[in-house]
């Protein structure tokens, strides 16, 4: 059966990964396309509001890894300081 000039087939919905570097930062990547230098994938895909969904559950200190070991090594193993 051919579609009419006003049908057209649903888009597929664009997926995404969710990508980390060396300093523990995500973001989220369009599947398909080459991961940039220096990230690598975290292990989840899905729609947009699905990554941001995963990476808001799981980045939870938004400090890169250096600071938060600058932390820690300055303020012992919680790395808060007190007011």
């Amino acid at each position: 059966m051919m579609m009419s000039s006003q049908e057209q087939a649903p888009v597929p919905a664009k997926m995404f990964q969710v990508v980390i570097n060396h300093e523990e930062q995500y973001s989220i990547w369009p599947e398909g396309k080459p991961i940039p230098e220096k990230w690598r994938l975290a292990g989840f895909s899905g729609s947009k509001d699905d990554c941001l969904d995963y990476v808001r559950r799981v980045w939870s200190d938004m400090r890169p890894l250096s600071v938060r070991q600058y932390d820690r090594s300055r303020n012992g193993a919680g790395g808060q300081t007190e007011d």
